[in-house]
């Protein structure tokens, strides 16, 4: 319920932590408390659940605009300082990129840019490239096919020689279904409700909007009673997953619409993103307990797996899933009348993803990140050339650190001018790792979240080296060299 006031919130926490880590980039406090506490407000309940009256929404909605124009116009301002004149790309996220992107009027191209890192704008040749026909499209990853309806009746894993769709079954099919709850009505979704839903099959038009080579598009515009949606598959050049891209009006009246992905995975357990972490949810009724998990919840993403390949459905704005009857059903908007008539009634956009994968959710919690924390382009600064990343994670063999997430990146509010890192181990695995940041770390202590020391960290070769328990979060104070002139490095 209330869509927009739980997309609002997480647009602003992305935000807020982007403000973070480029102002700690600069050697300067971020100054953002007062945007964080407007934030934190809006998640008291009833406000961010989505069971408020009209008027409470519509202040969270604005108040999130406002927080969203003011974090806005502070990047713009970052960015002068951190880049160069000509374009750069900043990557947020606390993962390397290495992918196809697209901006403003340019032609798509693949580019590199490290994790909490800026790197110039610069075309890397690429070694994919996607091909399309009248009903499929691929590339060296996936090999994707859809109906006359638009409906994806093939999704081969290509790497895995997999195929995700179970046969006869269809995928990326939105379902109608009525909902009236026994009781509160933007509250609660009955164990009934699912089974009550029907498949919107019908298509006015099924078009290749993009033919390649390094992006693929087909757009399937299907309407539905009062509601209409524009479903886009999109898969670029070396990419592994396929995204899915719902621009849809929304006008119904106690419904329920969602959108299924039958999976060919057979899992008693479907792992489920939640914060600083994944927890598992029962795929089948078993048990009265497990039977009242028909709707479940996950930020993120949620994966089906067997223990050497499984398939993710990433997304970038919804929260309750379904994860009965052998397919993942993305809950994309209800319809309540009470206590707000008008909540969801309108235009919304959302991106879901298909992931396969291997072994391990460390893959999966990385393409989570990349898309929910999508990269910039930034062009007109003032630097003489662009900043230094300020942390960097790595495995303690010098490779990547996997399951490891970096959360916030800033300085101490102290004012001291160490720099607080904390980051949390995501996937449930014991793993050893380094962090270093622009310059050597002099000193460093584990922290409480109000940033008071509680233990010293050895500190080896300008680095801190630590083992992380599996989901474990760790708050690092870190003190680094300064130069001759006083200045920290």
């Amino acid at each position: 319920s209330q869509l927009r006031t739980k997309v609002g919130n997480r647009r602003c926490e992305r935000l807020l932590r982007e403000v973070e880590l480029w102002s700690a980039t600069l050697g300067r406090p971020a100054e953002v408390d007062h945007l964080w506490q407007q934030v934190l407000t809006q998640q008291f309940h009833d406000i961010i659940p989505g069971s408020s009256i009209a008027w409470v929404h519509d202040d969270a909605e604005q108040a999130h605009a406002t927080v969203t124009d003011a974090l806005k116009r502070r990047l713009v301002e970052l960015f002068d300082e951190l880049v160069p004149e000509t374009p750069h790309v900043a990557n947020a996220a606390g993962v390397d990129r290495d992918e196809v992107i697209e901006f403003e009027d340019s032609p798509p191209m693949r580019v590199q840019v490290p994790a909490n890192a800026i790197a110039a704008l610069a075309a890397v040749p690429a070694d994919d490239r996607v091909v399309t026909s009248e009903s499929s499209m691929s590339n060296h990853h996936l090999a994707v096919r859809w109906d006359t309806t638009g409906a994806l009746t093939s999704v081969i894993d290509v790497a895995h020689a997999r195929e995700l769709v179970p046969e006869g079954e269809r995928a990326a099919v939105l379902e109608l279904a009525p909902d009236r709850p026994v009781r509160y009505d933007a509250w609660d979704l009955e164990s009934w409700t699912r089974a009550g839903g029907v498949p919107v099959t019908a298509a006015d038009r099924v078009e290749i909007v993009d033919a390649g080579p390094l992006v693929g598009r087909v757009q399937v515009t299907r309407t539905f009673g009062p509601s209409a949606a524009v479903v886009t598959y999109e898969l670029r050049a070396d990419s592994a997953q396929l995204l899915v891209h719902v621009d849809f009006d929304w006008h119904h009246d106690e419904h329920l619409l969602s959108m299924a992905f039958p999976l060919d995975v057979r899992s008693d357990v479907a792992m489920c993103d939640v914060q600083f972490g994944v927890v598992a949810r029962p795929t089948h009724p078993s048990s009265p307990w497990d039977a009242a998990k028909f709707e479940v919840c996950a930020h993120r993403f949620v994966d089906v797996a067997e223990p050497d390949f499984g398939v993710a459905i990433l997304n970038t704005g919804r929260f309750g899933h379904g994860v009965f009857d052998g397919a993942v059903r993305v809950s994309l908007a209800k319809a309540a009348k009470y206590p707000d008539p008008d909540a969801d009634r309108g235009h919304h956009v959302v991106s879901l993803a298909i992931r396969p994968h291997g072994a391990g959710l460390a893959e999966v919690r990385d393409a989570a990140a990349r898309l929910n924390s999508p990269p910039r382009v930034v062009t007109g600064g003032t630097a003489a050339a662009a900043a230094a990343p300020i942390v960097r994670i790595g495995g303690a063999d010098g490779g990547a650190a996997p399951g490891v997430e970096v959360d916030t990146v800033k300085l101490a509010d102290d004012g001291s001018g160490d720099l607080i890192v904390r980051l949390h181990e995501a996937v449930g695995n014991r793993t050893r790792c380094s962090v270093a940041t622009h310059g050597r770390v002099a000193e460093a202590w584990q922290c409480d979240l109000l940033e008071a020391t509680r233990s010293a960290e050895e500190v080896g070769d300008g680095a801190v080296t630590l083992t992380l328990r599996p989901f474990q979060i760790v708050t690092l104070r870190l003190r680094r060299s300064a130069t001759d002139d006083g200045r920290t490095r």
